[in-house]
């Protein structure tokens, strides 16, 4: 029984340890002028995904964000993209223990601003 328990968690070691598929999601601006992506990889299943919050608009500079997020999946289940029209934008990503990370994206003519917030 020992050996066996032994070689469980070496396999379950050995499993978790070995790199995790990069994901990539993105959302288009109701007039298809700006890109918000969402890039993220986990270096094992046990990590937290390290996420790059990526927005390139029309001729004014590209911003982005680095972060973690703690799930086991991004896909859109857990990843929303609320477009309020063209220039506005709430991302939200819903962790596993329910917690909700939220970035808001607004462009003005000359700026692209992509910050985190807080509900109140």
């Amino acid at each position: 029984m020992h050996k066996l328990s032994s070689i469980l968690l070496l396999v379950l070691i050995l499993t978790s340890c070995g790199q995790t598929t990069p994901i990539s999601l993105s959302s288009k601006s109701p007039d298809g002028r700006t890109t918000i992506s969402v890039n993220a990889k986990k270096q094992t299943s046990l990590d937290p995904f390290v996420v790059v919050l990526g927005v390139k608009s029309g001729d004014v500079p590209n911003g982005s964000l680095k972060f973690e997020v703690a799930a086991s999946s991004l896909d859109s289940t857990n990843v929303k993209f609320d477009w309020q029209d063209s220039n506005n934008c709430r991302i939200t990503f819903t962790q596993t223990d329910g917690e909700k990370k939220m970035f808001t994206f607004y462009a003005t003519a000359t700026n692209v601003v992509l910050q985190e917030y807080k509900e109140k």
